[in-house]
């Protein structure tokens, strides 16, 4: 699934010891942004529920990597770029 493929990227992404890992990683959360998603047969809605679920959950692991600064608490609400409006669906 893709959601296998996109944890497997963040996953290469956070071993990366250069210096282009803070801009590969700031690329990635962009991408993720810029996902789109669809489900034309949509019925009890389970897949664009679980795929935001899930797409939201690996968006605050992101954060959490870009912010590793010392800082104890995350506001997540002002830094997410995923959005309800990125997913699509007929019922």
């Amino acid at each position: 699934m893709f959601l296998d493929e996109l944890q497997a990227e963040f996953e290469r992404l956070k071993q990366r010891r250069d210096s282009g890992r803070r801009k590969a990683l700031e690329d990635f959360h962009r991408k993720l942004a810029g996902l789109r998603f669809f489900d034309p047969a949509c019925g009890c809605g389970d897949f664009l529920i679980i795929t935001y679920r899930e797409l939201r959950l690996l968006e605050i692991e992101l954060l959490k990597t870009l912010r590793r600064d010392g800082q104890l608490t995350l506001d997540v609400t002002q830094m997410s770029q995923i959005d309800v409006d990125q997913f699509y669906g007929m019922s």
